[in-house]
């Protein structure tokens, strides 16, 4: 990780160096096998040398031995990252059976900001490079100093920049291809950029611990720009393919956020399955089926305390928050923060009022299913649509109370006491407290 985000100079002439002194290292190396230590390898090392200079002099970019061993080095990083990302059921974040890294200093080993600063940068230098897989795995697992680190000096600008260089070079290697073009006439590793670019942005917008502004703060003043990048990959693309819908969304929330004028027109050249999801996006949240509006707002994806105020997401140590054992869908920083959530102090709904619903739902729902899927199991389990409007209502109250942004929607009084009693019959709240509901951990 350290040599991968150590913030190495980007000149052409700096990275040959570099290559020469890796091959000067290989020479020197008093365990290396005898017979590399020939004549050959010292005039190779000379060779370098020559065309360091000879790059240098000439402006290249070319790639050199150094840039490929960085590659190489976040590319095997990325892939270890790949099994550690803690949303998954098996393996939350902080989890004792989740493995290296999990703690700030093992995922920052030069500090949060340093560590982001070298990745932009040297993305922006070499767009398309798999350094940025290594930052959004980093986003995912460790959100809150991966958000300081980007909005930190030129950070942001440089990563934009570097993405929107990815896709015109993208738009123009593949220009040649009759659209739509299908997965298969994709190359793997532009594929790959492509995927990680976008779940990047996506995540942004409803990620892992993403809060209501982060999207709009991130590509704020470069929406347009953003937009303009996207667009001819995305009629590039085969709209069978997944990636195709990733990106209608991504390039609809950007026409949500541009200047008004330039807004305006690129939305009325905006390809049809932009302007479609342009539609959805506007339409009203209360409009929807109420299964598919419970999906949007079930709580897989904060992994911060849900005390009532308390605004901790991150425990120092590296360890998860205790979770309450029923739901296992709460967690909390303390035992007072869950004695207050109990209670309902200070916020509209106590965890009283939700527990069992979450627990209901945990027999036959699961955060891997997509929209179509949770709702057919609601529907088949018969889940009373006035549950599912508590939990909505609850969770949008969370959302204000933890900071996260006031929900695009008006929230209908709920008569409450009328509506949780058409679930399945219930275990009396009145009869144990938070102190008798053990914490769960793990």
């Amino acid at each position: 990780m350290a040599f991968v985000t150590n913030g190495y100079p980007m000149s052409i002439s700096s990275r040959l160096a570099l290559s020469a002194r890796m091959l000067d290292n290989v020479t020197a190396c008093p365990k290396h096998s005898p017979e590399y230590k020939n004549i050959a390898s010292l005039q190779s090392v000379h060779k370098t040398r020559q065309i360091v200079q000879y790059l240098a002099d000439a402006g290249s970019d070319n790639s050199t031995m150094f840039d490929n061993s960085l590659e190489s080095a976040a590319s095997v990083l990325a892939m270890c990252l790949r099994d550690l990302k803690y949303h998954e059921r098996d393996k939350r974040f902080g989890n004792k059976r989740g493995l290296w890294p999990a703690t700030a200093d093992e995922m920052f080993p030069l500090g949060a900001t340093h560590t982001i600063t070298s990745l932009c940068a040297w993305y922006k230098a070499r767009p398309g490079s798999t350094v940025f897989e290594v930052l959004e795995l980093m986003r995912v697992m460790h959100w809150p100093l991966t958000c300081a680190g980007l909005h930190s000096g030129s950070n942001r600008i440089d990563l934009i920049d570097g993405i929107i260089s990815c896709h015109e070079s993208f738009a123009r290697k593949y220009a040649s291809v009759s659209p739509p073009c299908s997965q298969d006439d994709i190359e793997s590793t532009d594929r790959q950029s492509l995927y990680t670019t976008h779940d990047f942005l996506a995540g942004l917008r409803n990620g892992m611990d993403s809060l209501a502004d982060d999207f709009a703060l991130f590509v704020e003043g470069r929406e347009i720009d953003l937009y303009d990048a996207l667009k001819p990959v995305l009629i590039i693309l085969d709209t069978m393919n997944a990636l195709h819908d990733d990106m209608c969304r991504v390039c609809a929330a950007l026409l949500s956020l541009g200047p008004t004028e330039e807004r305006q027109t690129a939305r009325n050249e905006a390809p049809d399955f932009v302007k479609r999801e342009l539609g959805i996006q506007a339409g009203t949240a209360n409009d929807m089926e109420p299964y598919r509006r419970l999906y949007f707002w079930m709580p897989w994806h904060y992994r911060g305390c849900y005390g009532p105020n308390c605004r901790v997401r991150v425990h120092d140590t590296g360890r998860p928050f205790a979770r309450c054992a029923r739901c296992k869908l709460v967690q909390y920083c303390s035992k007072e923060c869950q004695r207050r959530s109990w209670r309902g102090e200070e916020v509209a709904f106590s965890h009283q009022q939700v527990c069992d619903i979450l627990q209901e739902l945990n027999i036959f729902v699961h955060e891997d299913m997509d929209a179509e899927e949770f709702g057919d199991a609601c529907r088949d389990n018969n889940f009373p649509m006035a549950r599912a409007r508590v939990i909505v209502a609850w969770r949008m109250s969370v959302r204000r109370y933890l900071g996260l942004g006031d929900p695009e929607e008006i929230l209908a009084h709920i008569p409450l006491q009328a509506e949780t009693s058409t679930g399945p019959p219930r275990e009396s709240s009145s009869r144990s407290g938070p102190s008798e509901r053990p914490l769960h951990v793990g």
